[in-house]
């Protein structure tokens, strides 16, 4: 228990774990003499007494643990337009494990691991494109092409490309990626074009932005 109270505060302070504590199981046999040699009872109830400490007064609830998960959910996405290539090269950037369970709750809770090289990128592909939408003015839609991903700590990178033939200017974005797990997911967009910048800010209740250059 002291072990993984120790291992709790080195995450929560972004440190190094620490060694293993002597009295952990195996470890006291090898480092001490046994006890009844070591002052017979009086020994063995302190020693007692410092595992009921262990176990009860510092040891976090399970509420307490639940904070070393992020306490928000939240995308960003960045649209930087390449006007050698006339199209927007796209990032988008999630928490990983948001993007597993999504994953899991949209394929039959088909248990999802993502990692940079794995075979998870048509299930993300066809997610990505289900809630993350633009179309221009006269309502057609625009169709890019997915990249890849990359994980990074505890992120996933999803990349995407969109050619543009027309101005971007009146066209609608909709970004409810997550939200249908999340019902706090908020996503930021974050568009870069001719030396100026559009941001966004997508929820539940807002869905859908126009894009106004």
């Amino acid at each position: 228990m002291g072990m993984i109270f120790l291992r709790f505060l080195s995450r929560m302070n972004n440190l190094t774990p620490q060694p293993p504590l002597p009295w952990r199981g195996g470890e006291i046999g090898r480092i001490a003499p046994p006890l009844h040699r070591r002052g017979g009872w009086g020994v063995r109830l302190l020693v007692l007494g410092i595992i009921f400490i262990l176990n009860t007064s510092f040891l976090p609830s399970p509420s307490s643990f639940l904070l070393n998960a992020h306490a928000f959910h939240t995308s960003i996405t960045e649209m930087r337009y390449n006007p050698k290539e006339k199209a927007f090269e796209i990032s988008l950037r999630v928490f990983t494990d948001d993007l597993e369970k999504t994953l899991s709750i949209n394929n039959q809770n088909k248990k999802f691991i993502i990692e940079s090289t794995d075979k998870n990128d048509p299930f993300i592909e066809q997610y990505i494109h289900k809630h993350f939408v633009i179309t221009t003015q006269k309502n057609q839609k625009l169709n890019y092409q997915y990249l890849g991903k990359e994980k990074e700590g505890d992120a996933t990178w999803i990349y995407l490309e969109m050619p543009v033939n027309e101005p971007i200017k009146g066209s609608k974005i909709q970004n409810d990626v997550l939200i249908d797990v999340f019902d706090d997911q908020t996503n930021i967009v974050n568009i870069f074009m001719n030396n100026d910048k559009k941001s966004y800010l997508f929820t539940l209740k807002n869905k859908v932005f126009v894009v106004e250059f």
